[in-house]
């Protein structure tokens, strides 16, 4: 594990993302002794979320897989970048929001092409109004984790 933790030992809690984000730190690796710096890492991880949504809005089994991907590369760079600056120690509150942003750009995207996607596929008219109180959930789940990750 990088010697980059969010949390401070007394609040730390078992978390199973790194069994399966483990190329993370692959990744932190690499890039460390670059001058790519975590903001760099922030726009990529927002250009896959994107692309991601542009493939769930077609509806297609095709769409949902490449979105699926995209997804996850999204994930994976939003991960590293947060991991890459705590190593190096170049954590700002502009990156921070920045980063918090990107993640709010992109979910909202993405409930927007699955909405469009459930639209296009026939789907009544309710159902496609459920992806509203859904990206309202994921919202306010995003706003109170970074409220009280910046708490500690």
């Amino acid at each position: 594990m990088l010697d980059s933790e969010k949390l401070p030992e007394p609040y730390r809690y078992f978390d199973v993302t790194p069994l399966f984000s483990w190329p993370y730190q692959v990744i932190v690796r690499l890039l460390y002794p670059t001058p790519i710096r975590p903001e760099a890492i922030v726009f990529i991880s927002l250009v896959c979320g994107v692309v991601g949504a542009g493939f769930y809005a077609q509806g297609t089994y095709f769409g949902y897989v490449a979105g699926a991907l995209c997804m996850y590369l999204k994930n994976l760079f939003d991960t590293v970048d947060g991991h890459l600056a705590r190593a190096r120690g170049q954590v700002t509150r502009v990156g921070r929001f920045i980063d918090s942003l990107s993640d709010f750009v992109v979910f909202v995207l993405v409930f927007f092409g699955i909405g469009v996607a459930l639209a296009r596929n026939g789907h009544p008219a309710w159902m496609v109004g459920l992806v509203i109180p859904a990206a309202v959930s994921l919202f306010l789940q995003c706003s109170y984790f970074n409220y009280y990750l910046v708490t500690y």
